[in-house]
Order: C-alpha cells, then sequence, then structure tokens
C-alpha cells in the first residue's frame, strides 16, 4: 500500500463537467482508481457507481504525481470520491 499526499483539484476544460485529480505518493501507482458519485459510501469503493484510473503520472525527487481527469460531470452536483491504490 503506498501512502498518498499532496492532494490537488484542477481545470482543464469545461470547470462545470470535467475536474483533474491529482495526488502524490511514495511509489509508481500504476492501477490506483478513483471511484466516485453523488452519494457517500465512505471507504466502500465498490459501493460508487464511476471509476476512472490515471491519466497522467510523472516523477521527481522520488515522488510521484498522478492525475485522473473526471469528465461528464453534472453541473452544481456535489461528488465524493475515494482513492484505491491497487
Amino acid at each position: 500500500m503506498a501512502n498518498t499526499k499532496y492532494y490537488r483539484l484542477s481545470y482543464r476544460d469545461d470547470p462545470s463537467t470535467t475536474i483533474v485529480i491529482g495526488w502524490s505518493d511514495d511509489i509508481v501507482s500504476t492501477n490506483a482508481m478513483v471511484y466516485y458519485g453523488t452519494v457517500d459510501h465512505g471507504t466502500n469503493w465498490s459501493s460508487y457507481p464511476l471509476s476512472h484510473g490515471i491519466d497522467r503520472s510523472s516523477s521527481y525527487i522520488g515522488l510521484t504525481n498522478n492525475f485522473a481527469e473526471l469528465t461528464g460531470l453534472t453541473p452544481g452536483t456535489k461528488y465524493f470520491l475515494l482513492l484505491r491504490m491497487i
């Protein structure tokens, strides 16, 4: 299991329907998944209706930065997410 840290959100396209989730970890986590939806399921990742893997990774000075772009979001809606390192 990797320790994650330095979470951030950024925008690339339409900020009402798309967001990029960024995080850092101590290893290269090529199989990490972001699980998300409009209901908070806590740590029960299999209950979240949507998921997305890593779109881009970069490493610098022993820190791996991962980014997942979530698209098709509904404007004005609160989303909950869970980051699962596989």
